[in-house]
């Protein structure tokens, strides 16, 4: 949804209803003979030519041990967090990996939220 992390929840701009543009970036059978389209809405996918996506989607084929990723948090458990980095990278990140500060390993749902 942007091109860079920020503060505050991703989605926080749009309601139900709202107008927004958006470019495929991928299609996808859902099985029953249903697809399904994945969309972006970053500024900097909507300003490239047509046919250009961007750089490619990370998958776990291009991971590499020691890679950065920007993720958002999916859910919030009292001993992990499951993350999304792509439709099709999931991971979870372990209470004693999120921070090396002992109050937010105390209550890491009052510490991150979805989004």
């Amino acid at each position: 949804v942007v091109d860079t992390p920020h503060e505050g929840h991703p989605f926080e701009p749009f309601t139900v209803g709202s107008l927004i543009e958006g470019r495929v970036i991928d299609q996808r059978s859902v099985g029953d003979g249903k697809k399904t389209l994945e969309l972006c809405i970053k500024p900097s996918v909507l300003l490239l030519p047509p046919g250009q996506i961007g750089p490619p989607r990370k998958t776990l084929d291009t991971l590499t041990k020691g890679d950065k990723l920007v993720a958002f948090v999916t859910q919030v458990k009292s001993t992990e967090l499951w993350l999304t980095v792509s439709p099709s990278v999931k991971g979870r990140v372990s209470q004693l990996d999120v921070s090396p500060d002992g109050s937010v390993l105390q209550n890491l749902r009052e510490n991150f939220h979805m989004g």
